[in-house]
């Protein structure tokens, strides 16, 4: 496929989230999408819009929506809808900040299964981040003093973990107690310590 296409080192699209989105999926200017500006939040692309994925599942590759646009929408056309929240970051009132948007988006978007990760880095992305941040930040103050887990990313302490997948675990169990949790990229001490064995190997990167 690459052989064929062609290289884009230039893009304009609009300064602006779902004109942008827009305008990837479809390649064409946003104007002609009807998705001008986010004043438009919430309205879909047109059915005589063809995307990149249309184009794809025409061809026989197997598709999906990843992403925020729209989660209710797709939901409401009877598309299974799947969320990732990651990386998780125990910034001084997390607790209350996840607690209040779970609640918030189970309310208004039924899930057919939830994902929950912790940072999951590289030295390389490490040394960006701490470039652009400073070495103390909230990311890098978290991660575990002995440095990388044996497959080489960094990553918060286990017990940290655990405690924010606990907590967060149990405003989902509150507001959708049959919905399916997963953990991105996690050790399966993790998983058997918050009670979800079951969900080992199941990742939202799956369809």
């Amino acid at each position: 496929m690459a052989a064929e296409g062609m290289r884009l080192t230039a893009l304009y699209s609009m300064p602006t989230c779902m004109p942008s989105r827009a305008c990837l999926l479809t390649g064409q200017h946003c104007m002609h999408t009807m998705q001008g500006n986010n004043n438009n939040a919430g309205a879909p692309l047109r059915p005589t819009d063809v995307t990149i994925g249309r184009v794809m599942k025409e061809a026989g590759y197997a598709t999906g929506h990843v992403g925020k646009w729209a989660m209710k929408r797709c939901a409401e056309a009877g598309y299974p809808v799947r969320a990732v929240i990651m990386p998780i970051i125990p910034l001084p009132g997390w607790e209350d900040a996840y607690a209040r948007f779970l609640r918030t988006l189970l309310a208004e978007v039924p899930l057919d299964r939830i994902t929950l990760g912790g940072i999951c880095s590289y030295r390389a992305a490490r040394f960006l981040m701490e470039h652009r941040l400073g070495r103390s930040n909230a990311i890098s103050d978290a991660f575990d003093p002995r440095g990388p887990s044996p497959d080489g990313r960094l990553r918060y302490p286990a017990i940290l973990r655990t405690d924010l997948y606990r907590l967060m675990i149990g405003t989902i169990r509150g507001c959708a107690p049959d919905l399916d949790i997963g953990l991105c990229l996690e050790v399966e001490t993790v998983f058997r310590a918050l009670g979800l064995t079951d969900a080992i190997g199941r990742c939202n990167c799956v369809l």
